[in-house]
């Protein structure tokens, strides 16, 4: 299985996917009706609570989860290289000031 990305919001790695859906016996009972059951599957961040869509199957769940932006801290390491692979100053000071504000952001949610 696919490695759970880390959270987009926090950079929790604490993710899990979660299963929304009827129990065993409900799909029994469907299945032996001929009637249709609902199932749901997404990520969630068990740090901040953040979750992704909810998707058919756990696969896509996690392949959406894995798909979504690069957090701040993301972002931040991939401005530090230049295409040559060596530090740039500027984009590593605008990568800085980026990932100041998202950390600014951070806390004032956890404030409130």
């Amino acid at each position: 299985m696919t490695a759970l990305a880390s959270c987009p919001f926090c950079d929790s790695a604490d993710t899990a996917t979660v299963y929304c859906g009827p129990t065993p016996e409900q799909i029994r009972h469907a299945i032996a009706w001929g009637n249709d059951y609902d199932v749901a599957w997404f990520v969630e961040c068990k740090f901040c609570g953040a979750s992704g869509r909810q998707h058919d199957t756990e696969a896509e769940a996690i392949t959406a989860w894995n798909r979504r932006a690069p957090t701040a801290l993301e972002r931040a390491m991939l401005a530090y290289h230049d295409t040559a692979g060596t530090l740039s100053l500027l984009d590593a000071r605008l990568a800085w000031e980026a990932l100041e504000r998202e950390i600014g952001k951070f806390r004032e949610g956890q404030k409130s």
